[in-house]
């Protein structure tokens, strides 16, 4: 995973990391399934961090916005860490959020940087895991995600994870600019 990490930084990326704790409220809200009552932490931090969590992503966003918060405008991060299925087992996973500018403001842009673009976002993934291909999300497309700028990533004819825009409600609801997010199985994946 060392190498995946300096891809990342390669691809301009900034490394996070995050409590393996949630708030069972967040994950509901993000449509993500909750590990079982009966496997569940008995005894909680703080009732914010009442569950295991089971996506990068809920962390990464709030970052972003704590970001956003403090004036900046191109807020691209990671976090390589496990997380939980709803029985409680571990796996590893690979996550990122790109928010709002691509660059920083520079003459060479007049000072008006260009937003992240799903062509942007895919161009990143693919520099950090290689020659992989991006197909529609047919059905059941998460409910944080864009319907019609989300896409499944596959390496080697398997999906290993999904990319796309967050949907608008999330996006106004953390308050970002247009954000990018994507999370990969990294049980799928060999560097």
């Amino acid at each position: 995973h060392r190498e995946l990490r300096k891809r990342a930084t390669l691809a301009g990326f900034f490394e996070t990391v995050h409590f393996i704790f949630d708030d069972k409220k967040v994950v509901e809200k993000w449509g993500m399934s909750c590990v079982d009552e009966k496997k569940d932490l008995i005894n909680p931090i703080t009732s914010e961090l009442d569950t295991l969590r089971v996506s990068l992503l809920p962390h990464l966003v709030a970052s972003a916005q704590r970001n956003v918060n403090n004036s900046f405008k191109k807020i691209p991060l990671f976090e390589v860490g496990v997380i939980y299925n709803k029985d409680r087992e571990e796996s590893r996973s690979m996550a990122f959020v790109w928010s709002g500018a691509t660059q920083d403001e520079h003459i060479t842009n007049q000072g008006k940087p260009p937003v992240i673009t799903f062509e942007t976002m895919a161009q990143k993934v693919s520099m950090i895991f290689g020659m992989v291909d991006f197909e529609p999300i047919e059905n059941d497309v998460p409910l944080y995600l864009h319907p019609y700028r989300s896409a499944h990533i596959v390496l080697n004819g398997e999906i290993i994870g999904v990319m796309g825009q967050l949907d608008s409600d999330f996006q106004e609801g953390y308050d970002l600019p247009v954000t990018f997010v994507c999370e990969v199985d990294l049980e799928k994946v060999t560097t």
